[in-house]
């Protein structure tokens, strides 16, 4: 009896799956596609996640290591400028205390000098010694420049300093402009040491600017050059005559153009292109 009743169950179950269309079929095996698509896009997208957070990470340890490259390289520089600083510190130092021996020598030996009471000292200003120092202040103020003779390892010498002291005091309205040319590797030391030089300055009040390279206001631009040569040109071009006078101002006397000169003196005009033709 039990056989009979799983013989008939198998044959109902044939019976369904025969009665399957053909539409059913497709529509099965197609959602079987999709799905194993979708496992596929799922693998391949948690693979490249994954290779985009490992960039990521080292692209993150590159910049790491890079940074810290930088801050030793920073760390470095610093510790060179507050030598250099030191040791120039210590050098004014001691220039500072000879200076102060060197004068009281100099007091002393005064002292007993005979009629040192209507001398007047080296050291104390004069008024063409103030009119010097002032046409030295308003040159360094127009020419503006630093270069290489102004700085010794990066930082500025005595000559640099004597300059920069100078152009900051003949700096008008209290604004002055410096340009630093020379050694690049050392634009950034040579920078601090001189916004230090000039905020520890009497002159500190200037509103200084600091700019790389040199100050192209003092060139003569190439143009002003050319066009007196196309014009010499045009002038030998078109023959025209040009009437140099010659002046003589020796003992015998002067002379000028058509003029004559007494007790000697020499006259005459001077034509260079007379002898030129048209």
């Amino acid at each position: 009896m039990r056989g009979r009743m799983g013989l008939g169950l198998i044959l109902i179950a044939s019976l369904a799956l025969g009665c399957q269309s053909k539409a059913q079929r497709e529509q099965t095996a197609a959602q079987k596609q999709a799905q194993r698509e979708a496992k596929a896009e799922a693998k391949r997208q948690a693979q490249m996640a994954k290779q985009q957070d490992a960039q990521r990470k080292a692209e993150a340890q590159a910049q790491a290591r890079r940074d810290a490259a930088q801050r030793k390289v920073d760390e470095q520089k610093a510790k060179e400028l507050a030598a250099a600083q030191s040791a120039q510190a210590q050098a004014d130092a001691k220039q500072r205390e000879k200076d102060a021996k060197d004068a009281k020598k100099r007091a002393e030996a005064k002292a007993n000098e005979v009629g040192h009471e209507f001398m007047v000292p080296e050291e104390q200003g004069r008024l063409l010694d103030v009119i010097f120092e002032a046409q030295s202040a308003a040159g360094a103020y127009e020419d503006q420049e630093l270069h290489n003779a102004h700085f010794d390892c990066g930082v500025l010498n005595s000559l640099g300093r004597a300059k920069l002291a100078l152009l900051l005091k003949g700096a008008h309205h209290k604004c002055a402009t410096v340009h630093i040319s020379g050694n690049d590797k050392e634009a950034q030391t040579r920078l601090a040491s001189v916004q230090q030089f000039w905020k520890d300055s009497p002159y500190s009040d200037v509103q200084l600017t600091v700019k790389d390279g040199i100050n192209e206001d003092l060139l003569t631009p190439s143009t002003v050059g050319l066009k007196g040569l196309a014009k010499m040109d045009k002038e030998k071009q078109t023959g025209t005559v040009r009437n140099v006078n010659v002046t003589n101002n020796s003992a015998g006397g002067t002379s000028g153009t058509g003029g004559s000169s007494s007790s000697g003196g020499a006259s005459g005009n001077y034509s260079p292109a007379s002898s030129e033709q048209p």
